[in-house]
Protein backbone atom coordinates (compact mmCIF):
# COMPACT_ATOMS: atom_id res chain seq x y z
CA UNK A 1 0.00 0.00 0.00
CA UNK A 2 1.57 3.28 -0.99
CA UNK A 3 0.04 6.59 -0.11
CA UNK A 4 1.48 9.64 -1.87
CA UNK A 5 -0.03 11.76 1.00
CA UNK A 6 1.54 9.90 3.74
CA UNK A 7 4.54 9.89 1.83
CA UNK A 8 4.77 13.62 1.00
CA UNK A 9 3.94 14.19 4.97
CA UNK A 10 6.17 12.06 6.49
CA UNK A 11 8.90 13.31 3.70
CA UNK A 12 8.02 17.03 4.98
CA UNK A 13 7.94 15.72 8.43
CA UNK A 14 11.18 14.42 8.18
CA UNK A 15 12.66 17.85 6.64
CA UNK A 16 11.29 20.13 8.67
CA UNK A 17 12.50 18.75 11.98
CA UNK A 18 16.40 18.07 10.55
CA UNK A 19 16.00 21.88 9.67
CA UNK A 20 15.06 22.22 13.31
CA UNK A 21 17.90 20.45 14.62
CA UNK A 22 20.21 22.58 12.29
CA UNK A 23 19.04 25.51 13.18
CA UNK A 24 19.58 24.82 16.46
CA UNK A 25 22.85 23.81 16.33
CA UNK A 26 24.63 26.60 14.41
CA UNK A 27 27.07 28.66 16.31
CA UNK A 28 26.29 31.20 17.81
CA UNK A 29 27.92 33.80 15.33
CA UNK A 30 25.00 32.78 13.07
CA UNK A 31 22.34 32.81 15.43
CA UNK A 32 20.92 36.14 14.93
CA UNK A 33 19.42 38.98 17.35
CA UNK A 34 19.29 37.65 21.15
CA UNK A 35 15.41 37.78 22.00
CA UNK A 36 16.38 36.73 25.83
CA UNK A 37 19.49 36.71 27.92
CA UNK A 38 19.73 33.88 30.46
CA UNK A 39 22.97 34.86 32.03
CA UNK A 40 26.51 35.45 30.69
CA UNK A 41 27.49 32.77 28.92
CA UNK A 42 23.72 31.48 27.61
CA UNK A 43 21.12 33.57 25.37
CA UNK A 44 17.76 32.26 23.39
CA UNK A 45 18.58 34.03 19.87
CA UNK A 46 16.20 34.56 16.52
CA UNK A 47 17.78 31.32 14.67
CA UNK A 48 16.72 29.13 18.05
CA UNK A 49 12.98 30.31 18.39
CA UNK A 50 13.13 29.36 14.74
CA UNK A 51 14.70 25.93 15.27
CA UNK A 52 12.15 25.60 17.96
CA UNK A 53 9.42 26.42 15.46
CA UNK A 54 10.92 23.62 12.72
CA UNK A 55 10.52 21.06 15.24
CA UNK A 56 7.16 21.94 16.87
CA UNK A 57 5.91 22.08 12.75
CA UNK A 58 7.90 18.71 12.26
CA UNK A 59 6.10 17.05 14.91
CA UNK A 60 2.56 18.17 13.71
CA UNK A 61 2.71 17.06 9.89
CA UNK A 62 4.32 13.49 11.64
CA UNK A 63 1.44 13.66 13.46
CA UNK A 64 -0.78 14.29 10.29
CA UNK A 65 0.92 11.77 7.96
CA UNK A 66 0.19 9.06 11.25
CA UNK A 67 -3.75 9.87 11.28
CA UNK A 68 -3.51 9.86 7.09
CA UNK A 69 -1.65 6.00 7.35
CA UNK A 70 -4.19 5.31 10.48
CA UNK A 71 -7.42 6.58 8.23
CA UNK A 72 -5.83 4.21 5.32
CA UNK A 73 -5.32 1.33 6.65
CA UNK A 74 -8.31 0.91 8.87
CA UNK A 75 -10.84 2.12 6.43
CA UNK A 76 -11.29 -1.16 4.95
Amino acid sequence: MTNWRVLALASLAVLLQLGGLVALTLPSSFEGAVLYTLDEQHAVSTLDGVGVLLLFLGCLVAWAAGMAWQRRVYAA
